[in-house]
C-alpha cells in the first residue's frame, strides 16, 4: 500500500512528528511505500526513513493521501494522479484563523474525500461544522486506529 502525507513541513510541531514517527514504523515493515510531502523545507523533528519530497511531485504519487491542512486537502483534490483523498484535520483551522465558509465547505464536503478527526470532541465539531461524518477518529497518528481505516477505503 503506498500512502503519503502532505504537511506544511517536517519541521518542529507536533503534526509533523507524529507522523514521521508513524511512517518510519510503516516504512520499516516494508509492507508499506510511504512519502512525506512539504511544502516548506525545514529540518525534520526527527530522523525520516522514508522519502520526503516537495509538494510540486505530488503528481507522479499513486495511493492514499493524507493532507493535513485545509490547503492540503484542496490541493490533494486537485491533483490529476489516482489517490485516493483523506483530511486529517489536526488543527481546527476555522477556530484559529479567518477561512471562507464557502471555501472550507467545497473541500470538506467534496464526496471524494474523507474526513479524519483527531479526537472525540474534534469529531463532534468537525461535524457540526461541515454536516459530514468523519470517517473515523485517530489520535496522534496512531497506526492502530489509521491503517483499519485506510484499508477500508481500498475495499
Amino acid at each position: 500500500m503506498q500512502i503519503g502525507g502532505l504537511v506544511t513541513e517536517l519541521g518542529l510541531n507536533q503534526c509533523a512528528y507524529g507522523m514521521v514517527k508513524s511512517f518510519n514504523e510503516l516504512a520499516a515493515s516494508n509492507d508499506f511505500q510511504v512519502t512525506a510531502y512539504w511544502q516548506r523545507l525545514a529540518n525534520p523533528a526527527s530522523e525520516p526513513c522514508f522519502a520526503t519530497m516537495n509538494l510540486s511531485e505530488l503528481n507522479t504519487f499513486k495511493g492514499i493521501g493524507i493532507a493535513t491542512t485545509l490547503e492540503l486537502a484542496d490541493t490533494l483534490l486537485k491533483n490529476n494522479s489516482a489517490v485516493i483523498p483523506f483530511y486529517y484535520i489536526f488543527d481546527i483551522e476555522w477556530l484559529k484563523t479567518v477561512v471562507s465558509f464557502d471555501y472550507a465547505m467545497a473541500i470538506m464536503r467534496d464526496p471524494h474525500l474523507s474526513l479524519i478527526a483527531r479526537s472525540k470532541s474534534h469529531q463532534a465539531i468537525i461535524e457540526n461544522y461541515c454536516n459530514k461524518p468523519v470517517a473515523g477518529v485517530v489520535e496522534d497518528w496512531d497506526l492502530d486506529q489509521l491503517l483499519p481505516l485506510l484499508q477500508e477505503s481500498i475495499c
